[in-house]
């Protein structure tokens, strides 16, 4: 079983992938639905993206 500790540390390294790749996320809806996530750069890999994004939605 994974420990408090353990869960922390893994979560404090998400964070700071997700710090290297995300500038933004931010929510602009108003009626429908508009998520803005911004990058960084435009030279961050789209897989690499696609995986921060990923594990900040996946459930902790």
């Amino acid at each position: 079983a994974e420990g408090q500790a353990d869960r922390a540390d893994r979560d404090a390294d998400r964070r700071e992938a997700d710090a290297r790749v995300l500038a933004d996320v931010r929510d602009e809806s108003d009626e429908t639905i508009r998520l803005v996530i911004e990058p960084k750069s435009r030279n961050v890999d789209v897989d690499v993206l696609k995986d921060s994004l990923s594990r900040l939605s996946s459930p902790k």
